[in-house]
């Protein structure tokens, strides 16, 4: 089902609400989501535009819409129709203009200063409520109001709706960061993007209670959508970069190292600075690679030589430039880092190499690149595709890991046998509980992990620490070869049903695959089942869209399958009849400060 709408304004919004009005059945099969909206403002329109928002995401919504004004009672009462719904992600949307009558409502300069405060907690009532039972939560900012009534120094005192409403909005955000389940839509950066002249319908306001103008309700509902999205495993990894008119202006075959457009001027200055950008989308976590119809020799002549260059060849995990089609390297690319192609986002100035792949590889992301570089920028922050809801220090050194990773696949070409090339890497690995330091870690690797994950419960960063601190089996592992540091790869929970252990959550990271970490975490898994004096491992497959490779996962470990249908597979294996597997990785332990030692 594709319902991507490339429209904008009023037209985008009408065509929004019509599909959201006449929601289609779940007839392509798509992952659903149960989603509770709640609102201190009219929720009607939003509700049905935010319902196609989803559907752009590939996911089909089911939503419960609380009535106007009702989010306390939805929140505090258990019986309440949006706990009854048991939603997994709750939308609160709350509308500035609601914080702006509060404020003129103060008849005190005290109750002013305190506002901000009051209002938070509020708020984080509500959203706590849901929070504490596992229920991801979105929250938004306000966008900044037009009344200052001080000119520039509303912005420095608390009797400023304008000061006001900024010191709620940093409260917010510090409150958000401490809270790992609760996620920020920042509707500031929206209306700012906007201008808040034109964000804002105080007509709309006064006769209907909305938000906002019509025409931006797509991207009040499209922003939560992202950030279900990404929580649910819709993760963009990898910039495919193409090199000529993308990375600097001209050809560098035709106009040679010294002719290409790169610093200097201001041309020049505009392919310089979307290179930084570029690269601090790699500080943040993305992958690079470079996809160039080009000569090897020729394309690297500028990493290797030009003097403005920004991004350096050690910065690209795989450098691929030849007269081969872009779709046909692009596969090549994925397969090198081990990553699928819905992972992937390329970026090239060419409409018709855009095109060619679109087609050609429909689960590439391909945004629209504008024909002026000065607009790359902006373009990819409009597209959508970069949404994140973390950061953690495995992040800013995932493009070394991955280029390490492409040097790993060069090097087993040299073997003539998968055990020979395993035996020269040196592997070794470190298992233990889930440590305090790595839950956010953790965290994200279960959110983020498609294919190698059984049942795709995506616990939180909550849950895990529950688990933790319930006495459940948690592990957590790190491996490190002669390359490199994988970092942390995989992780665990298991709790404890009779006389056996259940894999309740089970994630790895596909750049560790065939390598032998699997046979060293069932080993490790049953290791700790006879350690408890427990009879049994059980295990279950719940099938989802993208985790079949690991559907005759516990069948390869010869645990007997107990129940079967479409969707999910049960199964068991007794301590006693379990053999162990041999593998070439050996046991170490980390210094958490240096890593593994």
């Amino acid at each position: 089902m594709n319902v991507a709408i490339d429209k904008s304004g009023l037209e985008l919004y009408r065509s929004m609400l019509q599909i959201g009005q006449s929601l289609p059945n779940n007839a392509d099969g798509l992952p659903e989501v149960r989603i509770a909206l709640l609102a201190d403002h009219a929720p009607q329109q939003l509700a049905k535009v935010l319902s196609c928002a989803v559907l752009e995401q590939g996911l089909f919504p089911l939503l419960c819409v609380a009535d106007y004004g009702t989010a306390a009672f939805q929140a505090f009462d258990p019986a309440s129709e949006t706990h009854t719904f048991r939603p997994e992600f709750v939308v609160y949307s709350t509308a500035m203009q609601k914080y702006r009558d509060r404020f003129f409502a103060a008849e005190r300069a005290q109750e002013r200063d305190t506002l901000p405060k009051r209002y938070l907690d509020e708020v984080l009532g509500v959203a706590d409520s849901f929070l504490d039972r596992g229920i991801g939560t979105i929250v938004n900012n306000f966008p900044l109001p037009l009344e200052r009534m001080f000119g520039n120094f509303g912005l420095l005192t608390s009797q400023s709706l304008y000061g006001s409403v900024f010191r709620f909005n940093q409260l917010l955000v510090e409150a958000i960061a401490k809270r790992a389940n609760c996620l920020l839509s920042d509707f500031m950066y929206l209306a700012n993007g906007a201008g808040v002249q034109n964000f804002f319908d105080e007509r709309l306001w006064q006769t209907s209670k909305y938000p906002c103008a019509n025409r931006f309700l797509p991207d009040l509902a499209r922003s939560a959508a992202r950030l279900i999205a990404t929580r649910r495993g819709k993760v963009s990894k990898v910039l495919v970069l193409d090199l000529d008119n993308t990375l600097w202006g001209g050809v560098i075959g035709d106009d040679g190292l010294e002719g290409i457009n790169l610093g200097g001027d201001a041309y020049g200055e505009a392919f310089r600075q979307f290179q930084k950008y570029i690269l601090s989308l790699r500080d943040r976590g993305y992958i690079l690679a470079v996809c160039s119809k080009n000569n090897e020799s020729v394309a690297l002549d500028a990493f290797r030589n030009h003097p403005e260059m920004v991004i350096k060849e050690t910065d690209i995990s795989v450098f691929v430039a030849n007269w081969n089609d872009k779709a046909s390297n692009i596969e090549f690319i994925a397969r090198v880092l081990n990553l699928g192609l819905d992972s992937i986002i390329f970026i090239d100035d060419s409409a018709f190499e855009r095109s060619l792949v679109r087609s050609a590889l429909p689960q590439v992301c391909v945004p629209e690149l504008p024909e002026d570089v000065t607009d790359y920028c902006a373009a990819l922050e409009q597209s959508g595709l970069l949404e994140g809801t973390g950061f953690t220090k495995e992040d800013a050194t995932r493009s070394a890991k991955y280029r390490e990773e492409a040097q790993r696949t060069t090097e087993q070409l040299k073997f003539g046998n998968i055990d020979e090339y395993l035996a020269s890497l040196e592997m070794r690995i470190d298992c233990s509980p889930f440590r305090s330091e790595d839950m956010p870690r953790i965290a994200q690797l279960i959110q983020r992990s498609n294919q190698f994950n059984f049942r795709t419960q995506r616990l939180s960063q909550a849950a895990c620490e529950k688990a933790l601190e319930a006495g459940e089996v948690t592990i957590s592992a790190r491996l490190r070869d002669k390359f490199g540091d994988y970092g942390l790869i995989a992780a665990a929970v298991c709790e404890t049903l009779d006389d056996d252990l259940f894999i309740k959550e089970f994630v790895m990271s596909c750049r560790v695959l065939k390598r032998g970490v699997e046979e060293y975490l069932v080993n490790y898994v049953f290791d700790q089942c006879r350690t408890q004096g427990l009879k049994g491992v059980r295990g279950q497959y719940l099938r989802s869209a993208k985790n079949a490779m690991v559907a005759d996962f516990y069948a390869r470990f010869e645990f007997e399958n107990t129940f079967r249908d479409n969707d999910r597979s049960d199964w068991y294996l007794s301590v006693e009849n379990y053999k162990v597997r041999s593998t070439q990785i050996g046991e170490a332990k980390i210094d958490r400060s240096r890593g593994i030692e």
